[in-house]
């Protein structure tokens, strides 16, 4: 999609926890409220630094230096975010608000 379509990559990370170590923290929740989840297996699931997460960019071997530093600068992007305010209102906005969830559902699937 990046090639096809000239998406900007970014880094992305679906963190369960901040640091590795506390990996263990999270297994003993889970643990503690019956919950087990059978893919997780060889996933990263801490936040990483920035160093790290072009180490792991490298390894994966999929990228080209010039697209792990484009990903991390388009994701730095974020850095310079001024009087943002985090709230529950709304997970996400939508840019198609006269749709409903599921013409919005289609147009998604439609479009990956």
């Amino acid at each position: 999609m990046y090639r096809k379509y000239g998406i900007p990559l970014i880094f992305g990370a679906d963190s369960h926890f901040i640091l590795p170590e506390d990996a263990a923290l999270r297994d003993q929740r889970l643990e503690a409220n019956h919950i087990q989840y059978e893919d997780e297996e060889g996933w990263y699931l801490d936040y990483p630094d920035g160093e790290e997460a072009v180490r792991r960019f490298r390894q994966q071997g999929v990228l080209s230096e010039a697209q792990i530093a484009e990903a991390m600068e388009n994701t730095n992007v974020f850095l310079s975010f001024e009087d943002v305010a985090f709230d529950r209102s709304k997970k996400l906005p939508t840019i198609y608000p006269e749709l409903t969830q599921d013409e919005r559902n289609r147009k998604y699937l439609d479009t990956v």
